[in-house]
């Protein structure tokens, strides 16, 4: 039989640390669209006060308007995607860790499908609601796109593999592909739900629809260059910091361990936490 092998640690805590600062980030998202769709959900908006409610949509305001946002968005996403390549590479069955992704990312998009049939009576649109480019759809199309380059045979495949990446990389900012131009520049935003001349340019960035949109092609970049960074660095495929494996990081590099859990149930623990609050502090449907 053979020997299973340690999980490299670090991966697992630089994905959790991703993953708490992502589920920080859809929080106040969560408090900044309190602040408009209250106004389609609820009847008596115009009646109730709460100061609680208030400075939480004013934070997550505040947070979805911070200039530095953006790059946060960009910087985080790009390294989950990174790390996502490293991952590739260190699978066993690249082919069922993309599937896994998939299916996860499948499942997302059924519960927001879910979302936009119980609210779309209620004012909120198909890109309000709908995620069918969300970061679990990417990030399995990504490390498919990955797994099937490496498929290439070449000597040296880790350094390859990171100039390919670093190709794309250069290539999608020439063509502004990446998703950062569409919180500050709305015509590339699709409301309505795409048709199928609008897949390709979602596909690459040229345009975006839905909550959570990553761009298949451009963040396909991250996930090749870290497959080649796997490669070089984790050949045997062992941690490189043993001796920092303590308890210290067991907590975090749990949620980086369970990732794919957490992003699919953390809204769907934070909505209906909002919605009970709202209902206890006196807002009615």
């Amino acid at each position: 039989m053979k020997e299973k092998k340690d999980r490299i640690w670090e991966i697992d805590f630089l994905r959790g640390i991703c993953i708490l600062l992502m589920i920080v980030d859809h929080l106040m998202w969560d408090f900044y669209a309190f602040e408009w769709a209250k106004y389609d959900i609820f009847s008596n908006v115009g009646s109730i006060s709460s100061p609680f409610f208030t400075s939480l949509e004013n934070a997550g305001v505040a947070w979805v308007h911070w200039p530095v946002r953006i790059w946060f968005h960009f910087i985080i996403a790009g390294v989950f995607f990174f790390l996502s390549g490293v991952s590739t590479y260190l699978s066993r069955n690249r082919w069922k860790h993309s599937l896994k992704i998939g299916i996860g990312g499948t499942i997302l998009f059924f519960l927001s499908l879910i979302a936009y049939f119980i609210t779309k009576d209620k004012g909120m649109t198909a890109g309000d609601v709908l995620l069918p480019f969300n970061v679990l759809v990417a990030l399995a199309l990504s490390t498919l796109l990955t797994s099937l380059l490496s498929l290439i045979r070449l000597p040296h495949q880790g350094i390859w593999m990171i100039a390919i990446g670093v190709a794309i990389f250069v290539v999608s900012l020439v063509f502004n592909l990446y998703d950062i131009d569409h919180i500050v520049y709305e015509d590339k935003w699709l409301l309505d739900i795409p048709t199928w001349k609008d897949i390709p340019l979602l596909l690459i960035g040229k345009k975006c629809f839905g909550g959570d949109y990553f761009a298949i092609v451009p963040y396909s970049a991250y996930t090749t260059i870290g497959f080649g960074v796997g490669a070089l660095l984790y050949k045997n495929k062992e941690s490189r910091l043993k001796p920092l494996d303590k308890l210290w990081h067991k907590p975090i590099s749990f949620i980086g361990k369970n990732a794919l859990w957490a992003y699919i149930l953390h809204q769907a623990i934070f909505i209906p936490i909002i919605g009970l609050v709202a209902l206890i502090v006196g807002y009615r449907f």
